[in-house]
């Protein structure tokens, strides 16, 4: 029995890898006047914004129109230096009329897929959320920053949605913000409409009954494993199907039978999808699977 319990605690103690490493490349044509002498820091911060596009696609489960990325990417400018953890592999061209640049660039993978489930991006690349809203004191240039920041978080106004959303600003008090969904509302103030725009969706795509609408919670029962190494494999594999998989973690583990018999709880956006992806991965492989 000893030997059942610490072999379960070793495969749950394996932590999950928070980073992802994105190949990107850049390219500057030099005009007559040629570039500034900074231009080499210009194309790293252009490819670091390159490498968050890329595992932005790579972690979001549809896909983004190019007007909500480019809109995505303004809003994520202030973010860059906490997403990019370092790059390597760092290659230079040059000529009198050309520059190119090829690197890796390591992306915390963990922060960015938080930042995309706070604003709303994870949860509506493919379907918008509905909403009804209402504003006062606010200016067409401030109606317009409003609109774009509704196509970054996915959300459509109409005023039969059942989820309403308020903002009013005063000279007195700045900016005034609240949301309600089912007799549950919150508040936020600030001096910045964008600041309480993505506060007041934070607050509403974080609730435990919003992400379940979203959010299927599965068993996934599995038996004849040989050894211990390929449940480590299968978990690892498990944490990098980002497109089907929010989440997982081994539950039980049984070794006192001629193979092992390994239960995960899987969090998943799109249950179809998983079940297609482990369907392919077992397809080879003389192990047996049930999904509950």
């Amino acid at each position: 029995m000893m030997k059942k319990i610490l072999f379960f605690i070793m495969l749950l103690a394996i932590p999950a890898s928070a980073y992802s490493w994105q190949q990107v490349s850049v390219e500057k044509y030099l005009d007559e006047e040629g570039l500034s002498g900074d231009v080499r820091s210009v194309m790293l911060d252009e490819g670091f914004r390159q490498a968050i596009s890329l595992e932005i696609d790579r972690l979001v489960p549809g896909k983004l129109t190019t007007e909500r990325s480019y809109a995505l990417m303004n809003h994520l400018k202030g973010r860059v230096e906490d997403l990019v953890q370092g790059y390597r592999r760092t290659v230079w061209h040059e000529d009198d009329t050309f520059m190119g640049l090829d690197m890796e660039v390591d992306i915390d993978a963990q922060l960015l897929r938080k930042i995309l489930q706070e604003s709303g991006v994870y949860y509506t690349s493919d379907t918008p959320w509905h909403y009804s809203l209402s504003t006062k004191g606010i200016s067409p240039d401030e109606f317009a920053d409003l609109q774009r920041f509704q196509l970054i978080t996915g959300v459509a106004a109409d005023s039969q949605a059942p989820t309403e959303l308020t903002i009013a600003y005063t000279p007195e008090s700045g900016w005034v913000g609240e949301i309600e969904h089912e007799q549950k509302s919150m508040s936020v103030s600030g001096s910045k409409l964008e600041d309480v725009w993505f506060d007041l969706w934070k607050y509403f795509f974080s609730r435990p009954d919003i992400v379940a609408i979203f959010v299927e919670e599965i068993t996934l029962d599995t038996t004849g494993w040989a050894t211990i190494d390929s449940v480590m494999s299968f978990d690892a594999a498990l944490r990098d199907w980002d497109e089907e998989v929010e989440q997982s973690e081994i539950v039980t583990v049984f070794t006192d039978i001629p193979s092992l018999m390994v239960t995960w709880n899987i969090s998943t956006l799109n249950r179809e999808f998983l079940i297609n992806r482990l369907d392919y991965f077992f397809d080879s492989r003389e192990i047996s699977y049930n999904i509950r």
